[in-house]
């Protein structure tokens, strides 16, 4: 079965949401796609050319605590499947090189080849450190079973079946307790999954749940898609699924869910982060090169404010706006290049409009200009010529700044591309 019955095709290019508040394991994401409208026959296609046989995927219809969605499981050779007790695929070593050569010797398609072996890559480079292996050295116990490749392929297929444009998540469940393992009784969340939801600077809490919610499996797909962490952006639902868990919880539908929807057309909503630090012994010169560093490291923008701080003492806030991703890289630059010993940082909401770059030619030379437009790129709102551009043919022609800028701007309305 391939989940509800969708009117038409899901549209490719929308923001995919994900709803883990009962956490997330590889088959309740599949689960969730499969519920959202992504065909069953696109993952087990997919499974299926990567040498594991066909239809290795089984969905059924089922319900937690009243809310309907999809129960996913694995056939294995032998007729079982990875909910059955006892069986002992989960218990055979898969060793990393031999899944990555698995996978990079199909013949699936390259976005799924990429995406799976990204998030391959996270729970290899999560057990390396976890166990203090190399990473080529690295063997998976119940992650490299026949059911993990399954679900790591299969939500590889879903993602790129869906394309989406952008994926936001909201805070995790982890849950909380200890788990039985090959190597004993480990805490929960799983060293693993903690380190993998780490480094993909993930948001979690353990959601009063005394058991593993989010399997390492779970948290590296997730790890691999999802953009920014909190919550959903702005946009018109166009289709959700739910994946079911297999266990029933006391007090909330075992489910992960996934929605599909369109931003808004204002403009595109994202999630920047910003920080600041209040310094008092920094000459002016030294704040020009950290402006300068903190730019090349890819900080959106960077502002200095002058202030006065205890005692009466002149000072300056130094103010560095950027990507969620690239929080711990700024940071590293801050600290190696000011004196502050610590600094404030918060997580931001922002409404952009959406661009693109085009070349205006002009009688004096070409100029890079940034058309801004909100959802139709042919409604322009903004026309901005690039300032080196604009200062470059000012100094060859001789001509004032502002009348190369409008001279920009004029040949671009002449030419009809308003």
């Amino acid at each position: 079965m391939g989940g509800k019955p969708k009117k038409r095709p899901l549209p490719k290019g929308m923001h995919l949401h994900f709803d883990g508040v009962a956490g997330v394991a590889g088959d309740m994401s599949l689960g969730a796609f499969i519920d959202c409208g992504v065909p069953l026959s696109v993952l087990n296609d997919a499974i299926e050319k990567v040498g594991l046989g066909p239809k290795r995927i089984v969905a059924v219809r089922a319900k937690r605590k009243g809310i309907g969605g999809v129960d996913v499981v694995v056939r294995m050779n032998d007729g079982t499947t990875s909910r059955d007790p006892y069986n002992d695929h989960a218990h055979k070593h898969h060793p990393y090189k031999d899944i990555i050569k698995r996978i990079k010797s199909s013949d699936v398609g390259d976005g799924i080849k990429t995406r799976a072996l990204d998030v391959f890559k996270r729970l290899g480079k999560a057990e390396a450190e976890v166990h203090g292996t190399p990473l080529s050295k690295v063997a998976f116990h119940e992650v490299g079973a026949v059911d993990a490749i399954c679900d790591v392929v299969g939500a590889a297929a879903a993602l790129d079946y869906l394309s989406p444009s952008s994926v936001s998540s909201s805070v995790v469940c982890v849950g909380s307790g200890g788990v039985k393992t090959s190597h004993g009784l480990i805490p929960i969340p799983s060293p693993a999954a903690l380190l993998i939801l780490k480094d993909a600077g993930g948001l979690i809490r353990d959601g009063g749940v005394a058991m593993e919610c989010c399997t390492p499996t779970g948290a590296a797909i997730l790890a691999h898609a999802v953009d920014t962490c909190g919550e959903s952006p702005s946009m018109r639902p166009i289709s959700s699924g739910y994946g079911c868990g297999d266990k029933d919880l006391n007090d909330r539908p075992n489910v992960f869910r996934v929605t599909l929807g369109e931003r808004n057309t204002e403009g595109f909503q994202d999630k920047v982060h910003l920080i600041e630090s209040n310094i008092d012994d920094m000459t002016s010169e030294q704040c020009g090169y950290v402006m300068e560093k903190l730019f090349e490291s890819g900080a959106l923008d960077v502002w200095w404010t002058s202030i006065v701080m205890k005692k009466g003492r002149p000072g300056w806030k130094l103010s560095v706006l950027m990507e969620v991703d690239q929080r711990k890289k700024i940071s590293s630059v801050i600290f190696k290049e000011t004196t502050t010993i610590g600094f404030r940082h918060t997580t931001l909401s922002r409404t952009v409009l959406k661009r693109k770059i085009e070349t205006i030619h002009t009688v004096h030379g070409p100029i890079t200009a940034k058309v801004s437009f909100q959802s139709d790129p042919s409604e322009i709102i903004q026309i901005s010529p690039e300032y080196e551009d604009v200062k470059r043919l000012a100094q060859k022609t001789d001509l004032p700044f502002a009348g190369v800028y409008q001279l920009a701007l004029s040949t671009y309305h002449s030419k009809g591309e308003l």
